[in-house]
């Protein structure tokens, strides 16, 4: 605990961020959903059906296989002295099970929901689940900076124990080492994101359809991977480490999103009845 100085603050910055992050993100959220439900005539029920697969196949199923993979002892070291090997088996482990969640989003769709918009918005479904996770993270930060500035942090573990106190203290630490604006940076993140998600089921779809070679589905899950490593393998202590990968990853998004829609998407039709 000595090495805990209780005397430290944030900045008011941070809590501004992290809401304009996740008011970003929840904006963008509302203004496809109801986009896509105008124009491409989407309907409710692809969202719920991305959001159970995405429980199923991308947080359940990637938690259990790191929690496996971790039980290996060579695994284990290599986490342990190197995060950024367990962060790419991460984003490895994540991409297969986002991929496995759009083929069974897609099967369910076939002869039900086939209307563009149904499609686009069983990608917001898948998406949705990282980005209530966000949310949920960012909103327990904005409560806990806001608990730092108002009372300070030896005000906030007054009368904790000591075991307690170090685990509240690495839980909120990334509040002390974070600069404000890379918050902000990992809202537009949440977002691109989302939208990945709906170009990629997009893919799959038109690959179940039979529109598309099957071996689409296969490239759509490394567009997954290589798109989610830039921010995933840097530290958030560094402004300028955070901006090139996120230059990095918005680079490589729009490298997705041109072919997709310049050239796969014109290769898909749609049932709109």
């Amino acid at each position: 605990m000595e090495n805990i100085d209780l005397t430290q603050t944030i900045d008011a910055s941070v809590s501004s961020m992290l809401t304009a992050g996740g008011i970003l993100l929840l904006s963008a959220l509302i203004v496809m959903t109801v986009v896509i439900i105008k124009r491409w005539h989407g309907r409710f029920i692809p969202i719920l059906l991305g959001a159970i697969s995405y429980a199923m196949f991308v947080f359940i199923f990637a938690n259990l296989v790191m929690s496996a993979l971790i039980l290996l002892p060579s695994f284990d070291m290599a986490f342990e002295n190197n995060p950024t090997v367990y962060s790419v088996i991460y984003c490895g482990v994540s991409a297969i099970g986002f991929t496995v969640a759009r083929v069974l989003v897609s099967h369910m769709l076939t002869e039900r929901y086939e209307r563009q918009g149904d499609v686009m918005l069983g990608g917001i479904g898948i998406g949705l689940g990282d980005a209530v996770l966000y949310g949920m993270t960012a909103l327990s930060y904005v409560v806990m900076s806001m608990g730092i500035v108002n009372v300070g942090l030896e005000k906030l573990f007054e009368g904790m124990p000591a075991e307690e106190m170090a685990s509240t203290y690495q839980t909120m630490e990334a509040l002390f080492t974070t600069p404000a604006p890379v918050w902000l940076i990992y809202g537009i993140n949440a977002v691109l994101d989302v939208v990945l998600c709906i170009t990629l089921m997009i893919v799959v779809r038109g690959c179940i359809a039979k529109q598309l070679p099957l071996m689409w589905i296969f490239f759509s899950g490394l567009a997954q991977f290589f798109v989610s490593v830039p921010l995933q393998v840097v530290g958030s202590t560094s402004l300028t480490n955070v901006l090139l990968a996120f230059l990095v990853k918005v680079i490589l998004f729009a490298a997705v999103e041109w072919y997709v829609h310049k050239i796969l998407a014109l290769q898909i039709t749609y049932n709109e009845d």
